[in-house]
């Protein structure tokens, strides 16, 4: 069954790809006739801003569908818009923009594009409209309207149905109303830093979100990438996001057979309160794996890559701010967000721990429940 569903999806993505070869043509005439018009000063704004957001998904779309030529072409042209601040042409801009439109029609009269878009007949076009992949929908939260709408139109020109949501005060009813196959959210808002993943936090203390979470922020530290882990996030970009990373990662979730929850490595010599913890965690849907002799560390990480790391920080071999201060040496490991899981009360020492490459530290006298908060 799972290599049949890996079948099925990679049918519906050559489908697709052969759906977009098709429009390619329409689209190009579509740049030409928009060109013209500026080039002849009649071009109004709104021909303007339709020139430059059909370069600007084609620039985002192309190596997407296995067509790099032509996502550099239309950077190449969005890089020059830019450049212009999409007013009238002078002559040299002229006609460098023509070069490169007719570079972009060479490309997309190629043989093999041509092929590909001659192959889509109209059962086809009928079963991918009919797709599980068309009708997916991703819910995008995020303040900052330009950047949300940027991302909803490069997915909603992959395939993707898209819902754009600016305000957190709606996010719930939202959730319930589109019912979203995977959330992409800003973990920033005016209501607080982290004010995103505190919304999503709440909203599961209330119900279920049996969906994959994407967080995009432009904090990239440990206190922000923990904010994102307990909300549930399962992806963390950096803003803004690389849309072609970002569209992989959407594939990938959305895939019949990927298994999106979190990978979680505890270290810890105590091996019974270690099978406790693991058993809590494992119920509220991660992946555990458990480590009782740390010396092998450095071994286990990139195999299991883990994306969350709770270490003890007394053990008989070596001490966990030592440990953790090892791990740290390697990039690879610099954003790894590490707790430290300890009955150590001294503030001095728990504080002495996170100095050394901790982001929290939780007792474990406390309630297991912290762990998931």
């Amino acid at each position: 069954m799972p290599h049949n569903s890996t079948d099925s999806f990679q049918q519906e993505l050559n489908l697709i790809r052969k759906l977009y070869a098709e429009k390619l043509p329409e689209k190009l005439n579509s740049i030409k006739e928009y060109w013209n018009k500026i080039v002849q000063q009649t071009a109004t704004h709104e021909d303007l801003n339709f020139f430059y957001h059909t370069i600007h998904k084609l620039a985002g779309s192309g190596t997407t569908f296995g067509m790099p030529h032509i996502s550099r072409i239309c950077l190449r042209l969005q890089q020059l818009l830019d450049l212009s601040q999409q007013k009238i042409p002078n002559k040299e801009l002229n006609e460098i923009v023509n070069d490169l439109v007719f570079e972009l029609e060479a490309q997309i009269s190629k043989p093999t594009i041509k092929q590909l878009a001659e192959s889509v007949s109209a059962s086809t076009r009928g079963q991918i409209k009919n797709s599980e992949i068309f009708i997916k929908k991703i819910l995008i939260v995020d303040d900052d309207a330009a950047l949300a709408t940027s991302i909803a139109l490069h997915l909603t020109t992959s395939g993707f149905q898209t819902t754009v949501l600016n305000r957190l005060e709606h996010l719930k009813e939202t959730i319930v109303e589109v019912n979203p196959d995977v959330l992409i959210i800003d973990l920033c808002f005016p209501e607080g830093r982290f004010a995103g993943a505190d919304a999503l936090s709440k909203i599961k203390r209330e119900q279920s979100l049996p969906f994959p979470i994407i967080c995009i922020s432009s904090d990239n530290s440990l206190h922000a990438r923990r904010a994102a882990f307990c909300a549930g996030g399962c992806v963390y970009l950096y803003k803004p996001p690389n849309m072609l990373e970002l569209l992989e990662y959407i594939y990938r979730l959305t895939s019949p057979e990927t298994n999106f929850s979190w990978k979680i490595l505890i270290i810890d010599d105590d091996e019974i309160t270690t099978q406790k913890t693991s058993l809590h965690l494992q119920q509220e849907g991660f992946q555990v794996k458990i480590l009782t002799d740390p010396y092998k560390t450095l071994d286990v990480l990139p195999e299991f890559n883990p994306d969350l790391l709770i270490l003890d920080l007394h053990m008989p071999q070596i001490q966990g701010n030592e440990l953790a201060g090892i791990i740290r040496q390697t990039m690879v490991y610099e954003a790894l967000p590490i707790i430290f899981w300890s009955a150590e009360e001294n503030s001095a020492k728990q504080m002495e721990a996170l100095q050394n490459g901790g982001e929290d530290f939780l007792s474990k006298t406390g309630d297991l429940s912290e762990l998931v908060l």
